[in-house]
């Protein structure tokens, strides 16, 4: 609940049409609560970020992994060699878009020209990836063992995570819990009851971190699978270095994604523990 779109603002029309309860706030009022809760929201999940970033240090830690050269190693050759055998290419360099449009199947062509500034982008400033549509690594610049094995932990094993059908699920959950939440908050801003208003505060609390979760749980899995892929793929006398270098990079996708889903509830808490005191005092 970083930001309110569109449809959220439908919901949001469609509720202040309701008889306004007695002791209730206004609906304009009740209706900038929701806004100013989302804005804060984000700035709460902005600050987690920042301050997740400066405790754990992981940013640093993750760019030393990257900037690693194993290049010239047995760990790194038995790497390629094992990408070789999946069928995966490795790239050292990113490619520019007519390349990949060479490697990509002549019926996604449409759809690829309709995205070409995201990829374009990706493709140029993004840091070591994997495209499951070309099946490439894009080391791009990175000659580090560990990188290219969970890179390799992404093209390989089960992608039951990255599918259409739990991609669907978390963005319908997300989704609906977030509506449902925003519903729950006006409610709860317009009640001129305090049990019923502290209720309806609870409900949206929990709806919103439900929905943020749903949102950020598939990329933290399938990071955690690819991670578990590497240390496996690396072998018995490289697990304990691998795990620890790959730990790094995983806190930043923590620290990235999981103040989202924190943001908007520990928000909505703090407004509800605001408004309870003033409720026992009258």
């Amino acid at each position: 609940m970083s930001s309110v779109p569109l449809y959220f603002l439908a919901e949001l029309e469609k509720i202040s049409k309701e008889k306004e309860p007695r002791g209730g706030v206004s609906q304009p009022a009740a209706i900038a609560g929701v806004l100013g809760t989302s804005y804060v929201s984000g700035r709460v999940t902005s600050a987690g970020q920042s301050a997740a970033r400066k405790a754990t240090g992981a940013g640093k830690r993750t760019r030393k992994v990257i900037l690693e050269d194993d290049s010239r190693t047995l760990a790194y050759e038995k790497l390629r060699r094992y990408a070789r055998r999946k069928g995966v290419t490795v790239r050292n360099r990113t490619m520019n878009f007519d390349e990949y449009l060479k490697h990509l199947p002549a019926h996604r062509h449409r759809a690829a020209y309709k995205n070409r500034a995201k990829i374009e982008r990706k493709l140029r400033f993004g840091g070591p990836s994997y495209s499951p549509k070309i099946k490439t690594v894009f080391m791009a610049g990175s000659k580090s063992a560990p990188v290219l094995a969970h890179e390799l932990g992404h093209a390989t094993g089960s992608r039951w995570v990255r599918s259409r059908p739990i991609a669907l699920g978390a963005a319908g959950t997300s989704l609906g819990a977030g509506l449902v939440g925003i519903k729950d908050l006006y409610q709860g801003l317009r009640s001129g009851d305090a049990k019923k208003r502290d209720k309806h505060l609870s409900q949206a609390r929990n709806l919103t971190l439900i929905g943020g979760a749903a949102a950020v749980a598939p990329t933290l899995i399938e990071e955690a699978r690819a991670s578990k892929r590497a240390i496996q793929i690396m072998g018995k006398g490289h697990r304990r270095k691998t795990f620890k270098k790959l730990l790094p990079p995983y806190l930043t996708y923590a620290n990235k994604n999981l103040p989202i889903a924190l943001g908007g509830g520990i928000t909505i808490e703090a407004l509800r523990r605001a408004l309870k005191p003033r409720e026992k005092s009258k």
